[in-house]
């Protein structure tokens, strides 16, 4: 019996990191389409707004690059909509960070 609970602990910590790892990369992901967007744009708030669109919205840009992209970004934070992430821009370009929340006792 020891042994069959051990083992459902270890697949919960199994499907619990593979979770992280989708969401790490999905985040991974949402950089490199906000860095792409940007070198077309070439203007940071611009790239930013492309986060808030809507389908109709991007639907509605006429650059077809850039349209893609736009869309590529839309499911990359619909796929972390209930994740705490922040978007980052610096010099070297956006980074996509998860915020880990674990609370303390």
């Amino acid at each position: 019996m020891y042994e069959k609970q051990n083992f459902t602990a270890t697949k919960k910590e199994y499907i619990y990191n593979h979770q992280n790892f989708n969401k790490m990369n999905t985040a991974k992901e949402l950089a490199k389409f906000l860095n792409r967007a940007q070198a077309i744009t070439n203007d940071y708030l611009k790239t930013l707004s492309l986060v808030e669109m809507n389908p109709e919205q991007i639907l509605e840009i006429e650059n077809e690059d850039l349209k893609r992209i736009a869309g590529l970004i839309y499911l990359c934070i619909d796929m972390l909509r209930y994740t705490k992430h922040e978007i980052i821009y610096n010099p070297n370009g956006f980074n996509v960070q998860i915020i880990n929340n674990i609370e303390s006792f």
